[in-house]
């Protein structure tokens, strides 16, 4: 089988951190892979890996939990107090950050994923407990500078010492109060230093729907408190490294309890024996199922396939969407995060969110606090912010500033059913760039078509008599006429509900330890071709249809629309069956 550890040294803190590596030295065939091996291979052996491991985890969680309620906590003498906590997780990417890493107990933190935090855009660390020392704080933003660290400690006097210099240079904010558990002001008056509680620390900050990646905490017994809070709060805790003071066996299983319902499992476990004789003070790490998920995908060097396994859902229905858009948007925004929680949806065929309909791609994110701008081209609702204007090209930009949306939108969500393409053109031309955004397609068309019903006022048509009646099977624009627009703007499609709607990510968002499928991939068990929506019976349709790869070469209208004619009426596609031009 495998010998699991080795050791190495790594300079990383103001000293040098030891690194435990599980490194595979003998394994059996099949078990591991080498670097040129099929990604089908690599994906099985981290599943293997993957369900053993959680498989043990659950055997002892089960074993552990049942010992447990065999026990009297009240009545365990303080010398073992902390027996009954072991680790339960092995981390094979564990690291001892701070100044001094050869010291017993208190000091630097064993930390697990140190590639994770660095690859993490957006992190957020959290240090609760200073006492003028950073060295913890240092060696985190040696490994990932691009974190956000923040200290907390009320404690300290700052008009008698003044903190080291060169704090924000390393991207370390010091907040100079306690946090603590109670918000109501009477008992925030018994402190003797500056003292916010959890939540109101978390709005100041601008956090409290954030994910903080690392929260280390030593505040000399507010962990009790301070830490029922943090699981009581909407902040997602990725990691944490604790320190607990006292010999209470039942408030330490109280603490234990509300962490392993948070989803936490201990990875290490170290006695205090400077001033706490190695058993009235324990430092513990704790970190989610999701993290070691992560670091386990690293140290195997995977990437993240979360967009493939979201391509399982493309046929199923979201919980108010037409499609499974809301299980989408829940997992690409659980994977970039939010910004301004904004969405724009233009084609809202309906006058509010409840009246039915075929499900609007926003309303489960308007009924979760999210906020933005519905337009339709007959249909008004100022309680929901929907307003009536007929969209192209030529005046969505001016449309969108009216209504104050921000250039950096989450989601723009496109279904008009008609020459969203050209409205969508004109959006990102103005310089608007949502972070994620929907487009409907055609499904009627094969990959190898880039068809799209044009909008009107391109070829200067007077739009007040225009004929804006459903246009069938020759709706919209073909998957690759949208991938065209999308990837000249710096977009890559991430996901494909069913013969609904394509979903696509700004380039800049995907992280390097994502893999991300080709475009056809998307698209290999897709009925593209298949008649969806009633047949074209007059070549009439010909003078509302463009070649876009022709249109956006070369500029001409005349030419995208003779170029899709004749595709079209060369083709095979049961849309235009009736039309098809015989030899």
């Amino acid at each position: 089988m495998l010998k699991e550890y080795w050791t190495k040294t790594r300079t990383y803190g103001d000293d040098s951190v030891v690194r435990k590596e599980a490194v595979p030295l003998v394994y059996t065939p099949g078990m591991f892979f080498e670097a040129n091996a099929p990604h089908k291979v690599v994906d099985d052996v981290f599943t293997r890996i993957w369900k053993r491991k959680k498989n043990t985890h659950a055997q002892y969680v089960r074993e552990r939990d049942a010992h447990h309620s065999k026990i009297n906590f009240t009545t365990v003498n303080p010398t073992n107090a902390y027996d009954y906590f072991e680790p339960e997780w092995n981390c094979e990417d564990e690291v001892r950050l701070g100044q001094h890493v050869v010291s017993y107990g208190d000091g630097p933190k064993f930390v697990c994923g140190v590639s994770v935090l660095a690859s993490t855009e957006g992190c957020i660390v959290y240090s609760i407990g200073s006492n003028y020392d950073f060295s913890f704080e240092y060696a985190v933003n040696k490994i990932a500078p691009q974190c956000e660290i923040h200290t907390f400690d009320g404690t300290l006097n700052l008009t008698k010492r003044a903190l080291p210099k060169g704090l924000e240079g390393k991207n370390i904010q010091f907040h100079n109060w306690n946090i603590v558990s109670d918000c109501r002001s009477e008992e925030l008056a018994k402190f003797n230093s500056p003292s916010l509680c959890v939540a109101d620390s978390l709005r100041r900050l601008g956090h409290h729907e954030s994910t903080i990646t690392w929260l280390k905490i030593d505040c000399e017994g507010c962990e009790y408190t301070v830490m029922a809070e943090f699981a009581e709060s909407s902040v997602r805790i990725d990691q944490i490294m604790i320190e607990i003071h006292g010999t209470n066996a039942l408030m330490i299983e109280r603490l234990f309890s509300s962490l392993h319902n948070a989803g936490m499992m201990i990875f290490h476990k170290e006695r205090n024996h400077i001033g706490c004789a190695g058993y009235k003070c324990v430092e513990y790490s704790l970190m989610t199922s999701d993290y070691a998920k992560r670091v386990l995908r690293a140290f195997l060097n995977m990437k993240e396939r979360w967009i493939f396994d979201l391509h399982k859902f493309s046929k199923s229905k979201g919980p108010k969407s037409q499609g499974a858009q809301d299980i989408y948007f829940e997992q690409i925004f659980a994977n970039i995060g939010t910004t301004n929680r904004y969405f724009v949806e233009f084609g809202f065929n309906e006058p509010n969110y409840t009246s039915g309909g075929s499900g609007a791609n926003t309303w489960n994110l308007y009924d979760s606090g999210w906020r933005g701008l519905l337009l339709d081209g007959t249909r008004e609702n100022a309680e929901i912010n929907l307003h009536a204007h007929y969209l192209f090209e030529q005046n969505i930009a001016s449309i969108l500033s009216k209504y104050k949306v921000p250039k950096e939108l989450d989601l723009l969500s496109c279904d008009m059913d008609s020459h969203d393409i050209f409205v969508l053109r004109g959006i990102l031309n103005a310089g608007y760039r949502p972070r994620v955004f929907t487009t409907e397609y055609n499904s009627n068309y094969p990959l190898e078509y880039a068809i799209a019903l044009i909008d009107p006022t391109v070829t200067g048509t007077d739009v007040s008599n225009y004929d804006f009646s459903f246009k069938g099977c020759a709706w919209g624009a073909s998957a690759s006429a949208l991938r065209m627009i999308a990837e000249k703007f710096g977009y890559t499609l991430v996901g494909r509900v069913g013969i609904l709607d394509l979903v696509w990510l700004r380039n800049d968002l995907i992280e390097d330890n994502w893999e991300v499928p080709y475009f056809e991939w998307f698209f290999e068990d897709a009925p593209l071709g298949s008649i969806h929506h009633f047949k074209q019976t007059s070549h009439e349709i010909f003078e509302y249809l463009v070649d876009f790869n022709v249109l956006e070469k070369t500029g001409g209208i005349q030419k995208a629309k003779e170029a899709a004619r004749s595709a079209l009426e060369h083709s095979d596609l049961p849309c235009f069956s009736s039309l098809r031009m015989t030899e």
